[in-house]
């Protein structure tokens, strides 16, 4: 008898955490809404003008960071024989690289995207997108 009871209370468990499950798909397919992910970023770009020598190699500081915030790069830029992010040797700043392909002269541009903040959520509001339009000459 204890066998059966406990069965029941199993299965009711069950059925009813599936039935919450579908309950919020539904909320939130009904409201036409999609949860926020970390890769959404609200604000608008930060654009950078920069002319160097085709011979040069130019290093953007992103700025101080703390241990669990970063940045990379979201898009690499199409002309670079160095394109890479680094840290300082104290590991406070986040530094960025950029070399031209040797003799290329023209327009190339790439795109730092910064994560900062830590509130725990998957979303953070504080990541923000640089882009770095090169205007490489001889």
């Amino acid at each position: 008898m204890k066998n059966i009871i406990l069965l029941f209370s199993i299965s009711s468990l069950i059925f009813s955490c599936e039935h919450q499950k579908d309950k919020k798909v539904q909320s939130v397919q009904e409201q036409n809404m999609e949860p926020k992910t970390s890769g959404q970023i609200e604000s608008a770009p930060k654009v950078e003008h920069i002319t160097i020598k085709n011979t040069e190699t130019y290093v953007y500081n992103l700025g101080g960071f703390g241990d669990e915030e970063g940045a990379f790069v979201g898009k690499e830029p199409k002309h670079a024989e160095v394109s890479e992010m680094s840290r300082d040797e104290k590991l406070i700043y986040i530094l960025y690289t950029y070399k031209p392909t040797k003799g290329f002269v023209g327009a190339d541009e790439v795109e730092l995207v910064t994560m900062r903040g830590s509130s725990g959520d998957a979303y953070n509001p504080d990541s923000e997108i640089i882009i770095l339009k090169f205007n490489v000459i001889e």
